[in-house]
């Protein structure tokens, strides 16, 4: 039986980089060549990774953005300080979390479905070690972005079924199937081994100069000891021997087991006449202590145990279950005590039990202070380019716009607890335009997040168009009912009376009035199309004006660009129309057509879909693969970049290309006393990436 991820790891501090260099594989002997020492032909490849200096759109105020996880966290794992931790969600996405101190935020880690994980502090960073559902071990040095800087794969004959990262973070034990434990360094090069006869290792824990093992022994009926593992330098040792444990361990089914951050104390889920508790010896003769009380396990499958002093041991399950042992002289205090509201079992460190909180780290200290580390926001729902295509603002999940600016800034958070936006749009380097939840039209200081003016335009959240050229916002006040309204951000009142066109309009859409001469234009139930001046918008269109100024198009379209074409969706393709006359066809059917400002190209999503963009002459100039979820598509003014948004993720593209820009990530991270209110979508995240390019790795 693999160790469950939650019992089979101990993980400690450490120390000195790793030499750099290049690739080093490391194959299994030929036959009539001398065996590895592990004794087992064992195939183990190592790689130095020089991680590309971040780029300005993957910084964020200095440091490094991140990834959150995509689904609820199921485990966590911390180094021996609680310094590091690892993290595995439910769809076996696997997080490191180089610091908990809300400053560094987590990266991937491409071992998916991890079984078991482990790892270590170290100067330069960190050393994990990851155990997938193969028997697989990943070995790898982090640096302190949380950044993979050498991987060591070790794929063995007999699978490895537990692994330790030992005291410095330069050397890992690793327990195989058949009950060799191999001592490993931080490339995953095996320099000694030991054999175990007669027993197994069921748990194994790091001390200062070596580890502890949980044995359990063979026969009908078993019996379970503790012995210590010496690591000194490149030897692997037993030292002294086995000593039996009071109590049987209990498989729950994994062995919940740990040992004090002196070594003195090891602690172990029993099973006994009193049912599933928690029992204490010292290590060095076995003396069990006799407590005032058992703490007994209600819900032993979920529950974890570890000590965050000496003497102070906690018990902890999912969802605020807990007991704490005090240990004094000769006898244990047994406690009823209630942690933090989590979703997985905790962690423990010293003074410190951190546990899953849906995509978060819940942390809980010894003073009984409570806080939360990861993002405010994880999706979003829609979003917006500024003109030139460096400044996103996206409108998450949780209803709080996000400026995000590609040069590294600091992105800008707006949301009050009363607020909750539903679209936006870029104004100008400062000032963001959005539709919030009180049927307002707002405009927001980009920098501040303050408000600067707003104007009630409908019943609720309104959904607006912008036009950047002609500083005009459109909306439909009510059905049938067109709101046109100019937006100026230096004037002491930005916004201007609202123009209404009462035309029956179920489509509309603002124009260049440089190409078309009208400023506005909209499409009735009966597909009659009008175009507007704004001239005409100021002074007013009457009814007869209306019915003069209407053109029959002949078949229903949802698009119209800035020059007055529209786009209708036919079984033969896409048809590009001026008025009822067809200029081309392109692509094939869509339930999404995005033109470009200039109405020079055209992005469309297929059935499938799949994001094609064409050139004006109707040429696919190129695709992104088939996206999990339905795409929102939006331009840059200048026509330069792309955005797109589902549900699970979002990426600025190239517009020429389809190369992704960068990605959509998390947003607002650190740490805070406030329960999140982002939850992750419980889907993979979404991966855009250019057809010609291959399928890229599942987190």
């Amino acid at each position: 039986m693999r160790w469950s991820v939650v019992a089979s790891v101990m993980i400690l501090a450490g120390c000195q980089p790793s030499a750099p260099g290049a690739q080093r594989p490391m194959m299994a002997p030929r036959p009539g060549d001398p065996l590895l020492p592990g004794g087992v032909p064992t195939e183990a490849s190592g790689q130095v990774v020089e991680p590309a200096p971040a780029a300005p759109h993957e910084l964020v105020a200095g440091h490094r953005r991140g990834v959150p996880h995509a689904a609820q966290i199921s485990a966590v794992v911390l180094d021996r300080d609680g310094t590091v931790a690892l993290s595995r969600d439910v769809l076996g996405g696997v997080r490191v979390w180089p610091a908990l101190d809300g400053k560094v935020e987590p990266q991937v880690i491409d071992v998916v479905g991890a079984e078991a994980m482990a790892v270590g502090a170290r100067a330069d960073g960190s050393l994990a070690a990851l155990i997938d559902s193969n028997g697989v071990t990943s070995v790898l040095r982090l640096d302190r972005e949380g950044l993979v800087r050498a991987k060591a794969t070790i794929g063995p004959d007999i699978p490895i079924t537990g692994v330790v990262v030992l005291a410095g973070a330069t050397r890992l034990i690793a327990v195989r199937s058949d009950q060799r434990l191999l001592l490993l360094d931080d490339a995953g090069r095996e320099v000694a081994h030991l054999a175990l006869r007669g027993s197994r290792v069921v748990a194994i824990h790091a001390t200062d100069d070596g580890a502890l093992a949980l044995l359990r022994t063979a026969g009908d009926t078993p019996t379970f000891q503790i012995r210590a593992l010496r690591s000194d330098g490149d030897a692997l040792a037993w030292r002294g021997e086995a000593i039996d444990l009071p109590a049987p361990a209990a498989g729950l089914p994994h062995y919940a087991s740990a040992v004090s951050p002196d070594g003195a104390l090891f602690a172990y889920v029993a099973t006994t006449a009193q049912g599933t508790v928690a029992r204490v010896v010292r290590v060095a003769d076995g003396h069990a202590f006799a407590s005032d009380g058992d703490a007994t396990i209600a819900t032993p499958a979920s529950t974890l145990i570890g000590f965050t002093s000496p003497t102070r041991l906690e018990i902890g399950a999912m969802n605020g279950g807990a007991w704490r042992i005090d240990v004094a002289g000769d006898t244990a205090t047994a406690v009823v005590q209630a942690l933090a509201t989590a979703t997985t079992p905790p962690a423990f460190a010293p003074g410190l039990r951190v546990a899953g909180y849906r995509g978060s780290l819940v942390l809980r200290t010894d003073a009984g202070d409570v806080d939360y580390l990861g993002y405010d926001d994880v999706s979003a729902s829609t979003g917006a380019l500024s003109p030139d295509g460096t400044t996103i603002a996206w409108v998450t999940a949780t209803g709080a716009i996000v400026v995000q600016r590609t040069d590294g800034h600091a992105d800008v958070r707006i949301k009050s607890p009363s607020d909750w936006f539903g679209s936006v749009a870029v104004v100008d380097d400062t000032h963001v335009l959005a539709g919030r939840n009180d049927g307002a039209l707002v405009l927001l200081d980009s920098v501040t997040g303050a408000p600067v003016a707003s104007t009630l335009v409908a019943q609720a959240s309104p959904w607006f168009l912008w036009n950047p050229r002609t500083h005009l916002a459109a909306l439909m006040h009510d059905p049938g009912t067109v709101w046109v309204m100019e937006v100026d951000p230096t004037a002491a009142k930005p916004f201007g009376p609202p123009m209404a066109i009462g035309d029956g309009a179920q489509v509309f859409a603002l124009l260049d009035p440089d190409a078309t001469g009208a400023v506005l234009a909209t499409i009735d139930a009966s597909q009659s199309m009008r175009r507007y001046t704004l001239a005409e918008l100021t002074d007013g269109v009457s009814a007869r004006d209306m019915k003069r100024e209407r053109v029959a198009l002949g078949a229903q379209s949802w698009w119209i660009d800035r020059r007055g074409r529209t786009y209708v969706s036919t079984a033969a393709g896409i048809e590009v129309r001026d008025g009822a006359r067809v200029l081309r066809t392109v692509g094939e059917a869509s339930s999404l057509v995005a033109p470009a400002p200039d109405g020079a190209r055209l992005l469309l999503v297929d059935a499938r879909m799949t994001t094609h963009a064409y050139d004006d002459r109707g040429k696919e100039q190129w695709s992104l693969g088939a996206t999990r979820n339905f795409p929102q598509l939006a331009w840059s003014e200048d026509g330069t970049r792309v955005l797109a948004v589902t549900v699970t993720g979002g990426a600025l593209l190239d517009a020429a290309t389809g190369d992704v820009i960068l990605s959509a990530t998390g947003w607002a991270y650190g740490r805070s006393n406030q329960l999140p209110q982002a939850f992750p979508s419980g889907q993979p995240t979404e991966r855009f990436r250019p057809i010609s390019q291959p399928e890229p790795d599942v987190e």
